[in-house]
């Protein structure tokens, strides 16, 4: 189970609308595995989506019943072809990123003003160590107000919550660890209060 890392959603106070996925305490878990690394509904009975990479380079999402949600393969760098991805979960949305894609602060941006909670960033093979991705990862939680989560193909995947801080990981009751992410650290108040949206007009208008 080293390679299997759980992601619990916990409802904030905040957090309306219909729990889509989530139990009856509106939870919901999100399994993430590592290349070459089989996962079924058997083995997390709790779960209610699996992602992780394949070995076309493509990052699957798979609900609990084995059906392909998504199939990404990056917005940005060699293995591009795919469009934005976005997906509810519990009371969270969801977005999917590449290394590349995590480079371009407008990919988490753009995601980020449609509503995204979790970034999901998977490293493809090859694309560790290019690149200093765990501090921009961290950075990009922090500018968007949002949780991201680094997940790397030769390593144990990283969580930083919207103030940039790292999530740790709690051992999970499959012998596992999951990280467990709350939707009140959403709401809590952040810099966005001093941006000023008049500055940049001009510039959408180019």
């Amino acid at each position: 189970m080293d390679n299997i890392f759980c992601v619990r959603l916990l409802p904030g106070k905040g957090q309306k609308g219909p729990a889509l996925g989530a139990g009856r305490n509106g939870e919901a878990c999100l399994v993430l595995s590592r290349g070459g690394t089989a996962v079924s509904s058997s083995d997390f009975p709790e779960a209610c989506a699996f992602l992780g990479p394949e070995d076309d380079g493509a990052v699957i999402l798979r609900d609990d019943g084995g059906n392909v949600l998504h199939r990404y393969r990056g917005m940005h760098g060699k293995g591009t072809g795919s469009g934005f991805a976005l997906f509810p979960l519990g009371r969270f949305l969801c977005g999917l990123a590449t290394g590349p894609d995590l480079m371009v602060p407008e990919h988490a941006r753009c995601l980020a003003l449609a509503g995204t909670n979790l970034l999901l960033a998977f490293l493809l093979p090859g694309e560790s160590g290019q690149a200093p991705f765990e501090a921009v990862a961290r950075t990009r939680a922090a500018e968007n107000r949002m949780f991201v989560i680094l997940a790397d193909c030769s390593a144990r995947p990283a969580a930083f919550g919207p103030d940039g801080r790292d999530v740790l990981s709690v051992p999970a009751g499959n012998g596992g660890a999951e990280f467990r992410l709350s939707g009140d650290l959403l709401s809590q108040v952040g810099h966005e209060q001093v941006r000023r949206k008049d500055l940049y007009y001009s510039l959408t208008a180019l």
